[in-house]
């Protein structure tokens, strides 16, 4: 397996266990939906001879209305399909009722908090989308993918920048006059942004804030361990912030995959008057 497949899995793996979980979840929603229809058209057919005048349909109609709370026949004539079918109806029709009434209360919510001047709405499938509406706290309004019109801003953040551009691009019309904040892994800021359009990456957020608590003052070795987005913007933002005097030296050990980002940044040699870059080509452990 070579190390982009790696890579992508790594970086599509909370995607496609979500994906998996609402699949299956959506299987079990249908089949608990569709049996109470199934057994009613056993125990309708068993009491709709053909003989007596009925149809495979009539039983099929039948049963399809026990969803209503109906039953075509009298109840001395109800057998153990029937009876489990109408409760299984009954149950079924509950938890629709209940869904629906989450559903609206979820909008009216959605309404209520939208009011809020510092309400956020937060669009995408993202592993990171829980912990982002966790910290947003009252002010977050969760959603997949449709528009929350009356929020102030909103957060675009699917696995990956072609999904998040083209749920922009869609929906381009609703984020007139709004603070759109996009996550980007590859595109410049300068590609996009606008007045109301903010890019942010994740990576780079964290190796800033990261050497923004911890700044070197003093001669130290830092290790790197891993060299994928996250670790390439810890080394870049260490050589930016690091710089304290000139008689400071800062050496920074680097493990991982580094060979492409080495041949891109060829000033780094320039660097060793100040700082060293050590990239080791085996393990670390």
């Amino acid at each position: 397996m070579n190390k982009d497949k790696v890579a992508y899995q790594r970086k599509h793996k909370p995607i496609l266990t979500f994906l998996n979980i609402y699949l299956v979840r959506k299987i079990i929603l249908y089949i608990v939906t569709v049996t109470p229809f199934i057994i009613g058209i056993i125990g309708y057919y068993r009491i709709y001879q053909p003989k007596n005048g009925y149809t495979f349909i009539d039983a099929c109609y039948s049963a399809l209305r026990l969803y209503s709370m109906n039953m075509d026949i009298k109840m001395n004539q109800v057998n153990i399909w029937i009876e489990i079918a109408r409760f299984g109806a009954f149950l079924v029709v509950t938890m629709i009722i209940f869904k629906l009434l989450h559903l609206i209360g979820k909008e009216f919510i959605f309404i209520f908090v939208g009011l809020r001047k510092d309400s956020c709405a937060v669009y995408g499938d993202s592993a990171y989308n829980d912990h982002l509406v966790k910290d947003l706290g009252y002010k977050a309004i969760a959603h997949k993918t449709p528009i929350v019109k009356n929020a102030q801003n909103h957060i675009i953040n699917f696995g990956n920048d072609f999904d998040n551009l083209l749920f922009y691009e869609n929906n381009k019309r609703f984020f007139d006059r709004k603070n759109v904040y996009i996550h980007m892994d590859i595109l410049e800021r300068e590609h996009l942004e606008k007045n109301n359009v903010t890019l942010f990456n994740t990576s780079e957020n964290v190796a800033r804030l990261f050497w923004q608590k911890h700044l070197i003052t003093q001669n130290k070795t830092i290790c790197i361990i891993g060299f994928e987005a996250l670790g390439q913007y810890i080394l870049h933002f260490g050589l930016l912030f690091n710089i304290f005097s000139t008689e400071q030296k800062v050496v920074y050990h680097i493990w991982g995959d580094f060979e492409k980002y080495e041949s891109l940044h060829t000033e780094l040699g320039k660097i060793k008057e100040t700082d060293d870059i050590i990239f080791h080509s085996y393990s670390w452990w």
